[in-house]
């Protein structure tokens, strides 16, 4: 494989155990399929089990890094053909809550990267990370504040990479669609490219139309649609939201990147970009995941190349003259504000409804308490005493947990994110 090109594989693979249906076959499938492949780097979401399996199976990319975090891990793994010489994972601040049981608390989201060493490059970031996943597509924006959450946090990091001279390929599974908040603060605060949009420059603004096999497959191609699509096994049967439904899926992965600006160093350009992994497992009738995987071939271009300066690209992704055609809006400030002041108040009354739990099981307990007292031991009403006593321990405990502990934290975080948008708002006056 040639030093000139990168070729990039973002992959939600679906890997969680007990939940993910037929998933050590499909891991299997997956991992067979991608050791035949070309990659020089792949990032995985979702796999919190198969890492020793994808270890063994992808041989052709020795270097490898996967992040332990929260109850059952990120989930986030990283594939390098390069050497890497340092790796990081940065747990979002909000990930939901304790007492959802939905999951995204207790896995523990987060921003995971690599610094790899390419031999043209120099130091070359890769980004990798999984957003809350609740809240939509459309709707009130404040359903997305974790989401905005979780961008604000990420961009910081990958901008701090640029500032330090290193070049950024920022993977994932952002839970966004393309127009969303979440991703307008990714890609404007950082100053990223999104690769699909610079490799399909001419997208167009309406759905492709009703949902036929050509169809859905024509809106994969143009829109780099990754999840609930038509033909997808996993999508049949499922509950599919209107915005699902009238654009024959999904576009939730990226591949974002940027080059430092710098006019004599090498610089990434994007060549092409692919959804891939769509057919069904070998022999099966179900699909490799529950998502398609994402595929960029960036090309390395140096100082020395012929087309170096010519290229149509250098000036956007190395040589940012105008700062200001990545900027937030202020609108866009003022709804992050919006959302996040939201968030904040209804964590507040979270946090105050579950310390009335609190108390309220406090009070059940004292009364089991005393009341076990006049309750003879042989009867029916002392082992029903003991099992209350044991809920209301339980419930109490939770909920001073949930309530108290955790909605100080949660409410001291979501004050912070807004006194830093309030900082950056402030830059525009």
């Amino acid at each position: 494989m040639s030093d000139q090109s990168l070729r990039v594989l973002s992959y939600n693979v679906w890997a969680l155990k007990f939940v993910s249906k037929n998933r050590l076959e499909r891991l299997d499938a997956i991992s067979r399929a991608l050791k035949a492949s070309q990659y020089d780097i792949i990032a995985f979401q979702e796999l919190w089990t198969g890492y020793d399996m994808m270890k063994a199976t992808l041989t052709n990319l020795p270097y490898s890094k996967y992040w332990r975090t929260a109850a059952v891990g990120s989930g986030l793994a990283i594939f390098s053909r390069f050497p890497i010489i340092e790796s990081h994972v940065y747990p979002y601040s909000l990930n939901g809550s304790p007492s959802d049981l939905s999951g995204d608390w207790f896995a523990g989201k987060a921003c995971a990267s690599v610094v790899i060493a390419h031999p043209l490059l120099g130091q070359v970031e890769i980004f990798n990370t999984h957003f809350f996943a609740k809240g939509g597509e459309e709707g009130p924006e404040y359903w997305r504040a974790v989401r905005i959450s979780n961008a604000w946090e990420m961009s910081r990091l990958v901008a701090g990479a640029l500032g330090r001279g290193r070049h950024v390929i920022v993977t994932g599974d952002f839970n966004s669609s393309p127009h969303s908040l979440p991703m307008k603060i990714m890609i404007s605060r950082a100053n990223l490219i999104d690769a699909w949009v610079e490799s399909h420059p001419t997208l167009p603004s309406s759905p492709i139309g009703r949902n036929t096999s050509s169809n859905a497959a024509r809106a994969i191609e143009v829109f780099g649609l990754t999840v609930d699509s038509p033909l997808n096994s996993w999508s049949l049967g499922k509950p599919l939201d209107p915005y699902a439904r009238k654009w024959l899926g999904k576009r939730l992965d990226y591949i974002l990147f940027r080059s430092p600006s710098a006019k004599s160093r090498p610089h990434l350009t994007i060549e092409e970009t692919n959804v891939v992994m769509r057919e069904k497992v070998p022999g099966r009738a179900f699909s490799f995941s529950d998502h398609f995987a994402l595929e960029a071939t960036f090309s390395v271009a140096t100082p020395e190349d012929p087309v170096y300066a010519s290229s149509s690209h250098a000036p956007r992704h190395t040589i940012l003259t105008d700062e200001n055609q990545y900027k937030l809006s202020e609108e866009d400030l003022l709804t992050a504000l919006g959302a996040i002041s939201y968030e904040y108040r209804e964590a507040n009354k979270r946090s105050k409804r579950q310390m009335i739990y609190f108390w309220l099981s406090l009070l059940l307990l004292l009364f089991i308490v005393i009341g076990s007292a006049f309750i003879h031991p042989s009867r029916w009403l002392a082992p029903v005493a003991t099992l209350l006593g044991a809920i209301a321990t339980w419930r109490g405990t939770t909920a001073l947990y949930v309530g108290f502990i955790y909605g100080q934290w949660e409410t001291g975080i979501l004050t912070n994110l807004m006194e830093e948008i309030e900082d950056v708002r402030d830059t525009y006056r």
